[in-house]
């Protein structure tokens, strides 16, 4: 169901309820790199709350908020939703987004694109350091591997690896 009548409205942030058992968690670290993304890109995904402001989903981006010391946020009002599906709606969504993962080399094809343009900061995407400098990484190629390996893995194999003496 599409409801048609949904709009962004714009509520202050000490208007906001968190849901007392959302049970999804944010680190501190977590809500810095959200910081960061509003910081870099501005508030691209509202809140979503019910009709008397309950979040149901967008804790995170409330807390980024709080932050930041933004004072009024964008939202999107969920008001076609009952007690169970609210509930339900706020599992699914936090839940929902774990299920999915990413084609690491198209994303690092947009990544080394990313950085040959500049201007944008690469913490603001979400990543933490080693996983962004994994990323970055320049792949194995053929060509760099040394033309003796072959010899060596089969020296190695003939090796006992506990004493070193040939088998």
């Amino acid at each position: 169901m599409i409801d048609r009548k949904m709009q962004i409205v714009f509520r202050e942030t000490k208007e906001l309820i968190p849901y007392i058992s959302n049970a999804k968690t944010h680190t501190d670290r977590q809500v810095q790199q959200i910081a960061a993304s509003i910081k870099e890109f501005g508030f691209m995904n509202p809140i979503l709350i019910d009709e008397g402001n309950l979040i149901l989903a967008g804790h995170g981006r409330l807390q980024a908020s709080q932050l930041l010391k933004i004072k009024e946020v964008p939202c999107i009002e969920a008001k076609h939703l009952d007690g169970a599906q609210k509930k339900a709606y706020i599992i699914a969504d936090n839940q929902l987004t774990l299920n999915t993962g990413f084609d690491r080399n198209l994303l690092k094809i947009d990544l080394d694109e990313l950085q040959e343009l500049g201007g944008v900061d690469l913490d603001a995407l979400g990543f933490d350091e080693k996983e962004l400098e994994s990323l970055l990484k320049p792949p194995v190629l053929a060509d760099d591997i040394p033309e003796d390996i072959d010899d060596k893995k089969e020296k190695d194999s003939k090796t006992c690896p506990h004493c070193g003496k040939e088998i």
